[in-house]
């Protein structure tokens, strides 16, 4: 019998953006999470505030890696931006996230 080991990742880590920053609407943003360790790999999900959107994915010997780019809006004001990672080990993704805070651009002739 042949007993293959496996791992669970590591808790991911968001790059690109640290809570608390100010970024402006309409500035380009990159997110890049990554998941060590794991065996298998890491799966990694984007969700934006419950949501699942679309990331790039990579993985690099037991390393996962994905990232989503954006420019962000004013609704991104407050927007909780999480990385679910998973592999056969973790029953509950393990997540990291992150709350964006955005300056948006009052236009003065809305409020005439």
């Amino acid at each position: 019998m042949i007993m293959l080991k496996t791992d669970p990742p590591r808790h991911p880590e968001i790059k690109g953006y640290r809570e608390g920053d100010l970024i402006h609407a309409g500035d380009h943003l990159t997110l890049i999470c990554t998941s060590m360790g794991g065996k298998p790999p890491a799966e990694l999900e984007w969700l934006r505030n419950g949501d699942i959107i679309q990331g790039s994915y990579s993985i690099s010997g037991r390393d996962s890696s994905s990232s989503i780019s954006f420019t962000v809006r004013s609704s991104d004001n407050n927007a909780v931006y999480t990385c679910a990672a998973s592999n056969p080990l973790t029953p509950i993704p393990l997540v990291a996230a992150i709350k964006l805070s955005v300056i948006c651009k009052l236009n003065l002739s809305e409020l005439n």
